[in-house]
């Protein structure tokens, strides 16, 4: 899933998953540059998930994403 956050940037975003949780997501405009910039944004966050990932750990990436939208 690719989001973005009202604000902030993508990169910041994304960085602080990683520092905060450990969480790795992809920061960029992932090959769609012209939707990027019809919408102005520098950099879209990307998540994925897959059959390994438990519910917990999903529920542990909204957790830190609210934490993280709250504190930048």
């Amino acid at each position: 899933m690719s989001f973005t956050v009202d604000g902030l940037d993508g990169d910041d975003v994304a960085a602080m998953l990683c520092n905060r949780a450990n969480i790795m997501c992809r920061s960029g405009v992932h090959c769609a540059e012209p939707l990027a910039r019809l919408r102005g944004v520098k950099s879209f966050v990307r998540a994925s998930v897959y059959l390994y990932h438990t519910e917990a750990e999903v529920d542990a990436f909204a957790d830190t994403l609210r934490e993280v939208v709250r504190y930048l």
